[in-house]
């Protein structure tokens, strides 16, 4: 967990949340608006996975995000990419937008399968938009799944999503 969360240590808050959920308890977390909410949820959920994976379960779904805007889902679709990039923890976005089939995905599809290979090419990506005054280009890593198609044969171990897509 520490070399993917980004930060040398967790904020209070954060690591109460996280030693709750170990424990198996429930958890309300309520803190104002870029207080580290995402992480707090967040970092239990992928703790698990890696210890899932580390035993041999590496498909089948395990949590579902739900967002109530796309902008919010896309916002953390790319923290997720960051996150679990090279870790083989699989994750996919499945909101109005998201491509029916594997062959109308537009997003380009990150070839290696290292996460230090992963982390640097993107980091290429942010330093060479900046130069140019530009959108950095969305890199996927091999872990995620890109289309309806995908999603349904790898079984991603997260998933986002918003409200409306329930039903489907």
């Amino acid at each position: 967990m520490p070399g993917l969360i980004g930060y040398p240590n967790m904020w209070v808050h954060q690591q109460k949340v996280f030693e709750a959920v170990r424990r198996g308890e429930h958890v309300l977390v309520a803190t104002g608006t870029g207080s580290g909410k995402t992480e707090a949820f967040l970092y239990p959920i992928v703790d698990d996975l890696l210890r899932q994976r580390d035993q041999g379960t590496t498909s089948g779904l395990s949590a579902i995000l739900i967002y109530p805007m796309n902008a919010l889902a896309n916002d953390q679709l790319d923290r997720l990419r960051e996150m679990l990039g090279g870790t083989r923890i699989t994750f996919g976005q499945w909101i109005g937008t998201t491509p029916d089939k594997e062959k109308d995905v537009i997003v380009e599809r990150f070839s290696g399968s290292s996460r230090q290979a992963y982390l640097a090419e993107r980091k290429r990506r942010r330093e060479e938009a900046q130069a140019e005054d530009r959108a950095v280009r969305p890199l996927a890593p091999p872990e995620e799944c890109c289309s309806e198609e995908d999603i349904r044969q790898r079984k991603p171990r997260i998933l986002l999503t918003n409200y409306r897509q329930l039903e489907i």
